[in-house]
């Protein structure tokens, strides 16, 4: 979807608005099984589209010969979350504050979904600035 519309970060922010918006519905209404199974299928589907968007617009704005080191980053930032974020949600539904975890996971996602549109314009306003020449290679 995000190659056909060349704007990645469209994709993104949608995607993840839509996601957290689903999220939100199952930690603020109580919901019928189908219900609840239908918001969560709806919202896993549209964080799911995201994804490949993402990895589009981490290689966009990568620099020249840093892929690698970018994407191992971004993956290692992936992983540590993956390996904090149920320890801390654990914690948080032995509270007893069960609906506290879909309040923080919906931040989270928005938050995601602004810095996505903020590197996006960071990205824009970098590629509007015209690329001058070292002051040594000038005078060769």
């Amino acid at each position: 979807i995000a190659d056909r519309l060349k704007r990645p970060v469209f994709v993104i922010s949608a995607s993840m608005l839509i996601g957290a918006a689903c999220l939100a519905l199952v930690g603020a209404v109580p919901l019928p099984v189908f219900g609840l199974f239908a918001a969560m299928a709806v919202g896993g589907v549209f964080i799911g589209i995201m994804r490949p968007a993402r990895d589009m617009m981490v290689n966009a704005i990568t620099p020249p010969g840093a892929t690698g080191k970018v994407f191992g980053f971004v993956g290692t930032g992936l992983s540590t979350g993956g390996a904090i974020a149920p320890v801390s949600f654990g914690w948080i539904i032995d509270q007893g504050a069960t609906n506290l975890v879909f309040v923080v996971i919906v931040a989270l996602i928005l938050g995601c979904a602004g810095i996505a549109i903020v590197v996006d314009r960071m990205g824009k306003i970098a590629d509007s600035v015209p690329k001058t020449q070292p002051a040594d290679a000038a005078a060769e």
